[in-house]
Parts: C-alpha cells; sequence; structure tokens
C-alpha cells in the first residue's frame, strides 16, 4: 500500500503508516469497533501487541483471508465456529468466513521443436535471452518487461449464454504451477479461466493463535472446470496422458486431468 502513497499524501499530518505490522484482534465497545491490538516492528509473539484506539472508525482491510479471520478472533461470527475455539461472541455474524468465490484456471501446454522466443529456455536462444535483458535494464522495453502473456481473449463457452465466460491468456514459453515449473527447450502455454464461478468455499479459524494462517477451503467444482474441457482434450492430444488413447477419452479421463491441473489465479472474495 505505501508503494502507491504520494510523498505528498504521506507527509499529510493526519496520516501515519506503520509498516511491518499484525493486527490480531478488533477491540470492541459493545457492538461497536473501537481500535485494534496489533504486533508491530515484526515480531512473531501476539503477546507483545500494542492499542490502537479509534477516534470514529475502524475500517478492516485484511482481503477475503485475513479480514474474517480477524473478525471471528474478535468474536464476531458464526456461533458455532466461536464456541468451537473458546472465543466470547461480541456479534453472531453466521456469513463470516462463507461464500469464498475464486477464479479458477488450467493451463494447456504445447512443445515446439524450435527454440525461437527469449522467454523459452535453451542455449540457442542465449543470444536473444542476453539482447532483451539488455533492452529491459538500459530502455524499459522488450520481452522481460511487462506481462509474459502476450495474448489475451474472452469468448462464450457455450452458445445461448448472456455473457463470456472464458478469459485465455497465451504465454510464449512452456511452464505450470504459476511459473514454479518450467520446461527446457520451445513451447507455448495457454491458460483458460472460468469467469463466472457457481463453487463456494469457506474461511474458518485454524486457532485462537493470530499469528497462524486460516483454514481456507476453496471448494472449486470440477463443474465449473468442466467448461474447459475442450481445451483440456487438446493438451492431452498435445501432452499425451499415460497410456490412454487420446482419441477416445471419456468425460472420467477429463475430470481426472482437471482435477490434477486446477490452479487458483488468486482472485478470492465476498468472505465478509
Amino acid at each position: 500500500m505505501v508503494a502507491f502513497l504520494t510523498p505528498e499524501v504521506r507527509a499529510r499530518p493526519n496520516l501515519d503508516v506503520i509498516v511491518d505490522a499484525h493486527t490480531t484482534k478488533v477491540l470492541t465497545d459493545g457492538k461497536r469497533a473501537t481500535g485494534v491490538h496489533a504486533v508491530v516492528s515484526g515480531s512473531a509473539d501476539a503477546a507483545n501487541s500494542v492499542t490502537f484506539e479509534a477516534t470514529n472508525d475502524v475500517v478492516l482491510c485484511g482481503g477475503a483471508f485475513n479480514s474474517p479471520q480477524l473478525r471471528m478472533l474478535s468474536g464476531i461470527g458464526p456461533k458455532e465456529q466461536l464456541n468451537r475455539h473458546g472465543i466470547d461472541v461480541v456479534h453472531e455474524l453466521p456469513g463470516v468466513g462463507q461464500n469464498l468465490q475464486d477464479h479458477a484456471d488450467i493451463a494447456v501446454n504445447a512443445k515446439t521443436s524450435r527454440i525461437g522466443m527469449p522467454l523459452q529456455i535453451g542455449l540457442t536462444n542465449l543470444q536473444s535471452q542476453i539482447k532483451h535483458l539488455f533492452l529491459a535494464i538500459f530502455k524499459k522495453e522488450g520481452a522481460f518487461v511487462g506481462d509474459n502473456e502476450f495474448v489475451g481473449s474472452f469468448f462464450k463457452s457455450k452458445p445461448g449464454i448472456p455473457a463470456n465466460d472464458i478469459q485465455m491468456h497465451v504465454a510464449p514459453f512452456y511452464y505450470k504451477d504459476h511459473g514454479a515449473t518450467l520446461r527446457y527447450g520451445g513451447g507455448l502455454t495457454a491458460k483458460s479461466c472460468y469467469m463466472r464461478p457457481e463453487s463456494r468455499g469457506t474461511v474458518a479459524l485454524n486457532s485462537v493463535n493470530p499469528m497462524e494462517g486460516p483454514l481456507i477451503d476453496p471448494n472449486i467444482t470440477i463443474i465449473e472446470s468442466i467448461q474447459s474441457k475442450a481445451l483440456a482434450e487438446d493438451n492431452l492430444a498435445t501432452c499425451g496422458y499415460g497410456d490412454k488413447d487420446v482419441n477416445n477419452l471419456t468425460d472420467s479421463d477429463i475430470k481426472e486431468f482437471l482435477r490434477e491441473n486446477i490452479e487458483s489465479i488468486y482472485h478470492p472474495v465476498s468472505t465478509w
């Protein structure tokens, strides 16, 4: 957040920005938020907290995962969840941590016999990579500057629906797991994302320790991922699928492939 504040904004007398801070609890007076406890200076011990009292309002901005966690740690949320962890109920609010939605996508990979793009990994491509590295450093241009997915599109998964529900990106190199797995040599990657998720997940407390992350269940269903069935079939036909006949794949084969390859693209929302 600090990176988006101009020096003029940061110089305002009514603004203090505290970094390396972890909010551990919302303080309340009845059902009114009055401040927060926070651990500052990067400490991992929730007992070393500082109290910040609010003059007017407390604005909670912990995102789809940490906001519901912080509410529940503060006694605001589903009664059964709070009772399970021995937290006094300040305000019973069943919707906290519910209705988690996210975008699921799947990568479609193709191997190529030639290495021709600077983002593809290979010794025969070294000269191009060095060239684009210098372009990035000295001219702020070239393949290493900006998004590495060069093509994007929206389309409908089936006729008759009112709006596009699939988004696709194409990158000029072969990767999986958001880039954690790269392939040496030439390749392309097309990622398709179902834009109108139907599944609903949850965020629950893992413990009463605010320094521990919450329990996150995205509950991404295979039904919405099957919208990418045609793309999955193309991937299986291109890359093979064990000893299966890629020309006679069953729905079960496709679902198995989807289960093994579905990823989140980190757009969680709607958990309160």
